[in-house]
């Protein structure tokens, strides 16, 4: 499987759309932003199982009885700032392109400071002020 930024992006906007604090796996839209990944439910678990190990998410578990769980993640603050520097479509879009015009592959560590440099750019052009 390869790691799928988009898809996470996706994921991130759908929890903070959530209504409830919590986002129960089996309640996500994944056609919400018309965008259908045609991936099953393996693939969209391993990536919310990624967020986690990044700390972008936190995973919730409830107690259904008769030995079921309900599985379910929320933002984490860092969760929440990535998701502040990526949801910008324009940003998103000038992140993605530097990537692919520099290898096409990055560390999430670097996607996340190329999106908050994008960010910060777009901030200094509206307001003047520079951000270091």
């Amino acid at each position: 499987m390869k790691r799928d930024f988009d898809l996470i992006r996706d994921i991130l906007i759908s929890v903070e759309r959530h209504e409830e604090a919590i986002l129960w796996v089996s309640d996500v839209d994944w056609d919400e932003s018309g965008v259908s990944y045609g991936f099953g439910d393996a693939i969209r678990r391993a990536h919310f199982d990624l967020m986690k190990e990044a700390g972008l998410v936190a995973d919730c578990f409830h107690n259904a009885g008769q030995n079921q769980q309900t599985y379910g993640y929320r933002l984490t603050w860092a969760g929440y700032d990535y998701l502040d520097a990526i949801k910008d479509e324009d940003i998103w879009q000038k992140t993605k392109a530097s990537v692919v015009a520099n290898g096409g592959s990055v560390a999430f560590e670097v996607m996340k400071s190329i999106a908050v440099g994008f960010a910060k750019q777009k901030f200094s052009q509206y307001t003047g002020f520079e951000l270091s």
